[in-house]
């Protein structure tokens, strides 16, 4: 009974933010897909991921200073689209409802990328793209939005700077004019096909070389873009903290990852969340186990409740994570 009072307060909390189209769309998207991960506060188990992320390719066409994704000792491939379908089959039957289409590389590098979005939302699921922009051209544009995208559908641009010197100096071999040029031309021709979505926003990572640019950067993108956000849970530096010049404090909350996603590598492998960048805890393969089992394996519920004991320590790839 407390639990169902905490959920009808928090409800009648975010209803009297909602002034506009966009507001309602985000209070829609904390009930449909964020109120349920709150089971990590109510210590409930979810028979099946809310969200499913699945990486297209690790490939990736730059190299950012604070990714580390140049240090995953993974093999480099892309994911084969008949496992992706089986994935998305998978992900239907147990009723997720959001894929991150993402993880250690471009999503846009991969040749099939289009038709990923495509069966995505054929079988009636929300996606969310994380990309650097840079092979977003016109054809591509043309080709997501005729793929029955919609308000629910996210694509997100990493952005490290409001200069073309600061983001191409972490961001190395990217440009950030031509970045700017293909968000505005995808805002552009979203608008003269009038399609509702899908939502195209921006993200600054911050980090030590940038901040004097967080100002420029909100003061360029407000108003061009749907979102405008700022993350400043971002490493310095992955090379600095591999020689130890990084120091994380023990961790001392819940993980809502556990609850919340299932993350699947390119070669269908399932790990226990888009940090195990070696794939040191694959939990199994999605070519020969569906999202339940995988979701509801021993392994998984036995991390799930080191993380509500709160007992890091027995679990040391977790207790120095600050995500």
């Amino acid at each position: 009974m407390k639990s169902e009072n905490s959920v009808f307060k928090y409800i009648m909390q975010e209803l009297q933010f909602i002034k506009s189209h966009h507001d309602f769309v985000n209070f829609y998207r904390k009930i449909t897909f964020v109120l349920p991960r709150k089971t990590v506060f109510f210590r409930r188990e979810t028979l099946t991921p809310p969200c499913l992320q699945i990486e297209p390719t690790n490939y990736c066409n730059v190299r950012c200073s604070c990714c580390s994704a140049p240090y995953s000792k993974r093999p480099k491939g892309f994911m084969d689209l008949k496992l992706f379908q089986r994935i998305v089959d998978s992900a239907t039957l147990a009723n997720v409802q959001r894929i991150y289409l993402y993880l250690h590389g471009e999503p846009l590098l991969h040749p099939g990328i289009i038709e990923m979005i495509q069966y995505i939302k054929e079988k009636g699921l929300a996606v969310n793209v994380t990309t650097n922009g840079m092979r977003l051209d016109s054809e591509k544009i043309e080709a997501i939005l005729s793929a029955k995208v919609n308000y629910m559908d996210y694509f997100t641009f990493s952005i490290f700077g409001s200069s073309s010197e600061i983001h191409e100096k972490i961001m190395r071999g990217a440009n950030l004019e031509k970045i700017k040029k293909n968000i505005l031309n995808f805002v552009e021709l979203r608008q003269k096909r009038k399609n509702n979505g899908p939502i195209i926003e921006t993200i600054f990572h911050s980090l030590p070389d940038n901040k004097p640019e967080r100002s420029k950067y909100l003061n360029f993108w407000e108003g061009k873009v749907d979102h405008v956000k700022l993350c400043d849970k971002v490493s310095t530096s992955f090379s600095e903290y591999k020689s130890g010049g990084t120091v994380i404090p023990p961790r001392t909350r819940t993980c809502n990852v556990l609850w919340e996603r299932l993350t699947v590598f390119w070669n269908g492998d399932a790990t226990i969340c888009a940090e195990d960048i070696d794939g040191d805890w694959i939990l199994g393969n999605l070519k020969d186990k569906n999202i339940s089992e995988i979701w509801n394996c021993q392994e998984l519920l036995s991390l799930r409740k080191i993380h509500r004991e709160k007992r890091f320590g027995d679990f040391p790839f977790c207790s120095s994570c600050d995500l």
